[in-house]
Parts: structure tokens; C-alpha cells; sequence
């Protein structure tokens, strides 16, 4: 599985989004349904990756040029610091550097909002890598 990495990823932090669980949540939360959005409409399922920022001095607030930053922000993102969510919630958002995940980040499925680690991401040479698929374990 190929990771494709965006120059300055907008990410949200784990205790932030932590009771978000289903596939409905996400979306409205995160407010993905945005126009042209790559997520595809499943209705029960989402992946995750969950990692440590390894750099935290590269972590930053995504302000846009109107708010007095340096960003060209594009939907879903607000340009305020926060996601646009649908729901009411408030969730900050950060850009990171380019340079995550690291290696042993872990990809997840989440189905009905209950998680399985499915792979972990091994990292190869100049911070290049790949999600190694985990063997299914036995229910």
C-alpha cells in the first residue's frame, strides 16, 4: 500500500477526535463531504492512521492569507484553526511537516466504530515507505 504524502498534511490530534467512532461522525466532524472530496461514501467504515509527531517544532496552525497566514486554504479546511465541522463540535486542526508518518505508525479500519490494526508503516530510506499489512488474527 503506497502512501501518498501531501506536502503540509492537515491532521487533528488523537485526544481531540478520540469519541469520534463511526463513519457518519467522521464526516460530519471532519466535514468531508466537501465539493471534489476523495473520500468515498461508505457508511460504516474509515481508515485512521494513528502516529507521533516525531518533529514538534514543524506542527503549526493552518491560518490562511485572509486570517494573516501564509496558507491557500481549500475545503475542507477552515483556515481559522479549527475543522468546519457540521455538527457543533470544535476540533483544532494542524498542519505537519512533511515528513509523517514515521516508521511504525499504525493504519486501522474502522468498522461500526470498533478499530483492527491492520498494517504498520515500515519505513524504507529517506523517509520514504510503505503500510506493511499485519496478519489477520483469529476471532
Amino acid at each position: 500500500m503506497k502512501l501518498i504524502r501531501e506536502r503540509e498534511p492537515k491532521i487533528a490530534r488523537a485526544e481531540d477526535v478520540q469519541y469520534i467512532k463511526n463513519y457518519d461522525e467522521v464526516v460530519e466532524t471532519l466535514q468531508l463531504d466537501y465539493d471534489a472530496t476523495p473520500f468515498i461514501e461508505s457508511k460504516n467504515s474509515y481508515g485512521l492512521i494513528k502516529f507521533k509527531v516525531q518533529k514538534p517544532d514543524t506542527v503549526d496552525i493552518p491560518y490562511s492569507k485572509v486570517l494573516g497566514g501564509a496558507e491557500d486554504i481549500k475545503a475542507p479546511c477552515t483556515g481559522n484553526g479549527f475543522t468546519a465541522t457540521r455538527n457543533g463540535d470544535v476540533i483544532p486542526e494542524w498542519k505537519a511537516a512533511y515528513d509523517l508518518p514515521q516508521d511504525g505508525a499504525e493504519l486501522y479500519r474502522v468498522v461500526d466504530g470498533k478499530e483492527e490494526l491492520i498494517a504498520r508503516y515500515i519505513e524504507i530510506e529517506d523517509g520514504e515507505g510503505y503500510f506493511m499489512k499485519l496478519p489477520k488474527k483469529d476471532k
